[in-house]
């Protein structure tokens, strides 16, 4: 998620009922996956075998809630979104690409639906169809944050950095609040300096300072204040970073060094996130296409 919370997962246009089954489950994203055999999702980037997270007895209600609400309501798109999320609570990427493609062959144009698909589509590393759906979004919606944003990731994993700093700069120009700013800012920031744009990087990190309203995307924050001289590595990156935090944070200074040389420490780094266990994470994903890319 993008980290789940970093990356990633903006639902500001969920309606009343889906967003109240959605916030329900806010508890379970961060939940990391327990060591049964839980239902294969995707094989990584790097052979590893990625497996669905282990349904709390909270989560499995949600889950049976939603099917319940979808069948009564079986061509209702929030509906179908809500469903989806609740299986991407639990990691079942593929039962919510199931629930969104259902979807949309009775809503074939309706961008919320392919930006969803899509970004469901980059979690089990299908990038080439996940890049189709979010391109698809962008033609039929062009003045939302998370289809840029999702748009401008799946660009930058297929190694499109100049077409992902264009879909960052259009996410940028909808960008209404602190949390947004530097959410679009770090990958924007990212996108740049892959594609060797020193000048338009340092110019994407202008606005940010010391101070701003950030709860949500702290470690994008503290990354982007690290890259302007602001906070040291070890603020970017402590230590005792686990999971989540360590996909997040890891990915951003291992980037930080690639760009500049330093092959070997951002390998260092992009192998700790690897052998974690957040998987879903943006960090995650990116890290394994560096690593493959090195092999």
């Amino acid at each position: 998620m993008h980290a789940v919370t970093m990356h990633t997962f903006a639902f500001r246009r969920a309606s009343c009922a889906s967003l109240a089954l959605f916030l329900a489950l806010l508890c379970g994203l961060a939940a990391l996956p327990s060591r049964a055999e839980e239902p294969l999702q995707a094989t990584s980037l790097l052979g590893r075998e990625l497996r669905a997270s282990e349904a709390t007895a909270e989560q499995a209600a949600a889950i049976a809630a939603a099917e319940e609400v979808a069948r009564d309501a079986p061509h209702d798109v929030e509906v179908a979104i809500a469903l989806g999320r609740a299986q991407a609570a639990v990691w079942r990427y593929r039962d919510a690409i199931e629930v969104y493609t259902r979807a949309l062959e009775h809503h074939p144009n309706h961008a919320a639906l392919y930006r969803h698909r899509g970004h469901r589509y980059l979690s089990v590393r299908d990038l080439d169809a996940g890049l189709r759906d979010m391109e698809r979004a962008a033609q039929l919606e062009q003045g939302d944050f998370d289809i840029w944003y999702h748009l401008g990731l799946a660009r930058y994993l297929k190694r499109d950095f100049e077409g992902a700093a264009e879909a960052y700069r259009r996410c940028r120009q909808t960008a209404v609040d602190d949390e947004s700013i530097v959410a679009v800012t770090y990958w924007h920031f990212q996108a740049l300096s892959r594609a060797g744009d020193e000048k338009g990087a340092a110019a994407v990190l202008e606005p940010i300072r010391d101070g701003m309203t950030i709860e949500e995307n702290r470690a994008y924050y503290d990354l982007l204040r690290h890259y302007k001289g602001l906070a040291t590595e070890q603020e970017a990156l402590p230590q005792d970073a686990e999971a989540l935090e360590l996909a997040t944070r890891g990915y951003g200074l291992a980037n930080w060094k690639l760009v500049r040389g330093d092959r070997a420490g951002a390998r260092e780094i992009l192998e700790r996130i690897v052998a974690g266990e957040f998987w879903p994470a943006f960090g995650f994903l990116a890290s394994e296409v560096e690593l493959a890319g090195m092999r």
